[in-house]
């Protein structure tokens, strides 16, 4: 017999970079992708099935649960007094071609490779400066990426937990729902039902209108 599992991912944010190796290492002769929510660019859900063992690991955009912000406002708005932070990494500067070839090494990446073209910002002096301090701690770029998921990791934990537990608040499993919205639909349920009765008979007041009798004169 086989017991189909399933497992709930959150990431924040996925990138293009992120999309292909999405499609690279899940997409193979032992595990396929089962299910795909998003667009091109950005995928909101992907469920991801283990081919012989049937199970599933469902990856799961943490941002579809709140308003558009990101991973830095998350903590902020939802953590109170959190002294967390992400890390600094060149996003455009690795890519699907070239990041075996440049995470190997051992040399700091180049304020130049932290530029966005994207969103048409440059890094200043002063934050590539707290770049290189983090940097010089780790042997090469790899190991610095290592250090940069784990902060961008510990960063979401809190304000996901927070926000579970509020929605829980209301008896709604935020996980089970795709969105915001869709959380936020079966919280105003919630609260209309909150004080719904089985055993009572509704309306409850006295209706004085009259009847409308269906007669064959009408």
């Amino acid at each position: 017999m086989i017991y189909v599992k399933e497992m709930i991912l959150q990431y924040s944010d996925q990138s293009r970079f992120d999309q292909a190796l999405f499609t690279k290492f899940l997409h193979n002769d032992k595990q396929i992708i089962q299910n795909y929510i998003g667009d091109f660019d950005k995928g909101k859900q992907i469920t991801v099935e283990h081919k012989q063992s049937k199970q599933l690991i469902n990856f799961i955009d943490a941002l579809s649960y709140t308003q558009p912000t990101d991973l830095d406002s998350l903590a902020k708005d939802f953590v109170s007094n959190t002294n967390q932070s992400k890390g600094l990494f060149p996003y455009e500067g690795i890519t699907y071609d070239n990041y075996n070839q440049e995470l190997i090494k051992s040399q700091p990446f180049s304020i130049k490779a932290f530029d966005s073209m994207l969103k048409n910002q440059q890094m200043t002096i002063d934050e590539y400066q707290l770049y290189l301090n983090d940097a010089k701690n780790y042997p090469s770029r790899q190991d610095y990426l290592q250090h940069y998921n784990k902060l961008d990791k510990q960063i979401m934990i809190q304000p996901l937990d927070n926000l579970i537990n509020w929605f829980h608040q209301y008896d709604v499993d935020m996980l089970s729902f795709m969105n915001l919205a869709s959380n936020a639909n079966a919280i105003k349920y919630a609260i209309a039902y909150k004080e719904f009765d089985l055993n009572v008979n509704y309306p409850q007041s006295q209706d004085k209108s009259k009847r409308f009798i269906l007669t064959d004169a009408y």
